[in-house]
């Protein structure tokens, strides 16, 4: 029986094998943010945690909005084209996303708006200026590196991303422990730089097979059917930058930066659930979009998905023993200690956050994106209404409840018109 289980779960399972042979080194690299958080927390006050964990928190979701999933378009329009053409349309991709980065930032930089919008959001004084030069780069790199990690995965340049991710794995979050240790300056300021200069010089130099393979030559039709496709994102990325940095946002204000410090520490350890669900679904993708049948392809999503969650949930359990361990030992200062009321919580939020990426991809693929933006927009208002409601009183206790009420109910609404759609889709009614 054993056996059986084995070679249906595993070595006859295409979607595992690709995401154990595939992409191991890239769930090991993500994953050494948790392996090595004892380390980084014993060169770091609680508070340059938190400060830093909300900076990173910045560069992530501006660039992952700014893109505004042109990443994903330039993914589902790789197999549309060939030749020449599949060149034009890395080019016009990589294209849209530099200029649209370009009229968004240079301006709030060259006016001081940045400034102004980063003392905004971050309450608790802290010198900006010494950062401010750091986040532009990192941005241009986050919103880049989707693209080049997404042409490598949808190309199947297997050995290129492994490469790429193996070199990751040992410069850049080992370095950055080295230098914390050989260098007594700002640990917020060392461990920023180290990183994301190291990202930047390894996209360049991993992004060389990306440029060769482009076309340069701007394709009016093709900037048509990517701006088509990723029209929809455009409220949806600001209701989604909403929902993504309200609740740092929040606690900030009626709290600071050592409560930051705590609640950063828990979401980053609840977050490796999703950040290996992005290597999954990085699997997942190439089969995916070859697939021209959305039936199909419904039904392989509602089956991964609920594969996916029994794995998550048993991942969320290992994720919470660690951690206690980690404090019973006190490997991590006991100051730490109410992460492990958060991460029950944290966990079972961020499961649904995965699920609903799941279910966007299936929305991508039929073009359905404006339900999607819909649902974003309706769970942004709501998470925020939820954390100003409970911050003041309940703290991150608060965010970790309104994070969870927000991500089940868009879970819910996702699954329910992805159902919606196939029964009301007149090939499905007429094959069953």
């Amino acid at each position: 029986m054993l056996k059986q289980l084995f070679k249906k779960y595993f070595s006859e399972n295409q979607l595992v094998r690709r995401t154990t042979g595939l992409l191991s080194i890239d769930i090991l690299q993500k994953a050494s943010n948790f392996l090595l958080l004892p380390f980084f927390l014993r060169f770091m006050s609680q508070e340059e945690y938190g400060l830093y964990g909300y900076l990173v928190a910045i560069v992530t979701v501006l660039s992952s909005h700014l893109i505004f999933s042109l990443h994903h378009a330039q993914g589902k329009l790789y197999y549309e084209y060939t030749g020449e053409k599949r060149g034009q349309l890395l080019f016009t991709a990589s294209s849209m996303t530099g200029f649209v980065l370009l009229i968004v930032m240079v301006p709030l930089y060259l006016f001081g708006y940045d400034d102004e919008l980063i003392r905004l959001m971050i309450r608790n004084e802290f010198d900006y200026n010494k950062y401010r030069w750091l986040i532009l780069p990192a941005i241009f790199y986050a919103a880049f590196s989707m693209l080049l990690n997404n042409f490598m995965l949808i190309s199947e340049r297997i050995k290129l991303f492994q490469a790429y991710n193996t070199v990751r794995l040992f410069v850049v979050n080992p370095g950055s422990l080295v230098l914390l240790w050989l260098v007594t300056y700002d640990a917020v300021w060392v461990r920023f730089t180290w990183s994301y200069g190291w990202e930047v010089l390894l996209v360049v130099l991993f992004g060389i097979p990306y440029f060769k393979q482009m076309s340069i030559s701007w394709n009016k039709e093709i900037a048509g059917r990517l701006k088509d496709i990723c029209s929809p994102f455009i409220i949806g990325s600001i209701a989604s930058l909403l929902f993504q940095l309200s609740d740092r946002f929040v606690l900030d204000k009626y709290r600071g930066l050592s409560d930051m410090g705590t609640y950063n520490l828990a979401i980053t350890i609840a977050s490796v659930i999703y950040m290996l669900n992005t290597s999954v679904v990085n699997a997942y993708l190439p089969s995916f979009f070859k697939e021209q049948n959305f039936k199909v392809n419904y039904k392989k999503t509602t089956r991964v998905a609920w594969r996916l969650f029994l794995i998550y949930l048993g991942l969320g359990f290992l994720l919470f023993t660690l951690t206690w361990l980690l404090l019973h030992y006190e490997i991590i200062n006991q100051s730490y200690s109410d992460v492990l009321r958060l991460l029950p919580i944290l966990i079972i939020a961020q499961i649904a956050q995965s699920l609903i990426l799941m279910y966007g991809y299936f929305f991508l693929f039929v073009e359905r994106t404006k339900f999607g933006v819909k649902v974003t927009v309706a769970g942004s208002i709501l998470s925020l209404m939820l954390y100003i409601a409970t911050v003041p009183s309940m703290g991150y206790y608060g965010i970790a409840f309104s994070m969870l009420i927000a991500a089940v109910s868009m879970l819910l609404a996702n699954v329910w018109y992805a159902k919606k759609f196939i029964l009301n889709h007149h090939e499905f009614k007429r094959e069953n």
